[in-house]
């Protein structure tokens, strides 16, 4: 059987940023994602994506691919010029 969550990951992961920002419910439902928390505190805050000691990295625009982020390693980063993710804003 399939999961309703899991139909839904892969309805939103289809979608382009822009689509999935509107398919999710607002704040105001009170039923806003961790994922959504998560990428809107980042984006507020000045930061680019996540980054994980273990070399892995995601961007705002494809956010946590791997479903599952590591709360304990993955932490607020930027991008720089090289393409890849570093912890902290670009002047820590």
């Amino acid at each position: 059987m399939i999961d309703v969550r899991d139909k839904r990951r892969k309805h939103l992961d289809s979608l382009d940023d822009q689509q999935a920002e509107q398919t999710v419910p607002s704040e105001s439902s009170g039923s806003v994602s961790i994922k959504e928390i998560t990428k809107q505190w980042l984006k507020a805050n000045g930061y680019d994506g996540l980054y994980n000691c273990d070399g892995c990295g995601c961007g705002l625009a494809d956010f946590m691919p791997c479903g599952f982020p590591n709360e304990n390693e993955c932490v607020a980063a930027h991008k720089r010029d090289d393409g890849f993710f570093y912890k902290g804003k670009p002047n820590d």
